[in-house]
């Protein structure tokens, strides 16, 4: 006994038709489908039938717009396999009245492709923006960096920055690459030896004073506060010559402070460390730190 579809879901699948499809073809992620101008009046007409059938035959007498917006991709297959008889090509386009006048550019995304901007393989970039191209925008890749120099006595960087804590190191350009190099306004092609700019690498600025200096005075003279003076702290040095190294407990502290690298000189420089000396990192974690999770903080 066939079922009578109600009088709502009836004028959905006649007067709203395409808009229905268009919906369908936009949310689904099966191959591209036609649109509104995609289907002629008689292919609107059998898919039409075939939605009927399809909701008859799933006994479904008021289908929700999820369900109705199902049957319709279902019929709309359906109609497609029985004109192309399963033929990939001809499932792209389907024959309708709109097809002399369709252009390529407003052609559905399946039914072309682009392909990838043509790149000169000497050079690695696109030959448009070669002409201004400067060599600190070059990709990873077509340069490398060298590590910074260090001093032997002070096993800290040369030149570094006391404000910034960074040093210029050299970045030398991959052979064959065409750009302008840093403080010029000229293209150059290199060769791969040449120097094309300089990036800041972090840095230890030393200022003269040693850890074992600092520690040795803070251990046999801290409760006198000379490793106060030493480091540039006068105020805490004096109140330590006054108590005794406030009663030889902050002379305590201070070792610890010093021996762990906490207390630091006053001017914000590093240690010097000699080559066999054991230099603290002291890592922190901000907004950009990511924790990686471990299994047993899975409470399920």
């Amino acid at each position: 006994m066939a079922i009578v579809l109600p009088h709502s879901i009836h004028i959905k699948l006649v007067s709203e038709f395409d808009d229905i499809i268009l919906g369908v073809v936009q949310d689904s992620s099966d191959p591209p489908c036609p649109g509104r101008a995609g289907f002629t009046p008689s292919a609107r007409a059998k898919i039409r039938a075939l939605i009927s059938q399809e909701i008859e035959e799933k006994k479904i007498c008021f289908p929700t717009a999820d369900k109705l917006k199902f049957h319709v991709r279902i019929s709309i297959r359906r109609y497609m396999d029985l004109v192309a008889g399963h033929n990939n090509e001809s499932r792209k386009v389907l024959a309708n009245s709109a097809a002399s006048n369709l252009r390529c550019e407003d052609l559905l995304m399946g039914q072309f492709y682009c392909k990838d901007p043509v790149i000169d393989t000497e050079t690695q970039f696109k030959n448009s923006a070669a002409s201004d191209l400067r060599c600190e925008d070059l990709l990873m890749g077509q340069f490398y960096c060298k590590d910074p120099v260090i001093d032997t006595e002070t096993q800290a960087e040369i030149n570094c920055d006391p404000e910034k804590k960074t040093t210029p190191t050299e970045c030398v350009v991959a052979e064959g690459i065409t750009c302008i190099p840093q403080n010029s306004n000229t293209l150059y092609t290199f060769n791969g030896t040449e120097v094309g700019f300089y990036k800041e690498a972090p840095c230890r600025w030393t200022n003269g004073y040693k850890f074992e200096t600092a520690l040795l005075l803070s251990v046999f003279l801290g409760m006198f506060g000379v490793d106060r003076f030493y480091l540039g702290y006068p105020a805490i040095g004096l109140l330590k010559f006054s108590t005794l190294g406030f009663f030889f407990l902050g002379q305590l502290i201070d070792i610890l402070l010093i021996a762990l690298q906490v207390v630091k000189p006053s001017d914000g420089s590093e240690y010097i460390m000699n080559y066999f000396g054991v230099g603290l990192i002291h890592i922190q974690a901000n907004n950009d730190t990511y924790i990686k999770p471990d299994e047993s903080w899975n409470m399920s």
